[in-house]
């Protein structure tokens, strides 16, 4: 949603971060791959899927000392909707956003909020496809 107001070098940085994150409870679902793909599309990036996912914690001190307070907003809102995409909102996922909130400064507000409001989306979401095309 709001990825294209990244810098470049944000964007690369996102997508490895939302890549390993992805791969973090061992499964990576089709809905994740297709949040990539549509990352990649939203930011005009391109991403090399055949590479082995780093470690999300040696990512995060990176994206702490890189991002601007508006960039970690934007990448902590976007990354929670990825784990949160596949339904399955994992116990190591939780961990790793958790590490990241407090090295972005995200508040527990702020992480919460992100998470009820990425739930109100999702079901809306459904909603507007059964509309459309149900």
């Amino acid at each position: 949603m709001f990825l294209n107001l990244l810098k470049p070098e944000a964007k690369q940085l996102f997508m490895e971060f939302a890549y390993s994150l992805a791969h973090e409870d061992g499964n990576f679902a089709e809905s994740e791959k297709t949040m990539m793909a549509a990352y990649q599309q939203e930011m005009g990036v391109t991403f090399d899927y055949e590479h082995v996912p780093k470690d999300v914690h040696g990512l995060v001190q990176t994206m702490a000392e890189t991002l601007t307070l508006q960039e970690k907003k934007i990448a902590f809102f976007e990354l929670v909707g990825l784990a949160m995409a596949d339904s399955d909102y994992s116990t190591e996922e939780r961990n790793a956003l958790k590490e990241l909130a407090q090295a972005l400064g995200m508040t527990e507000t702020y992480s919460q909020s992100c998470e009820k409001l990425l739930e109100e989306y999702f079901v809306l979401q459904k909603k507007l496809t059964a509309a459309v095309l149900g």
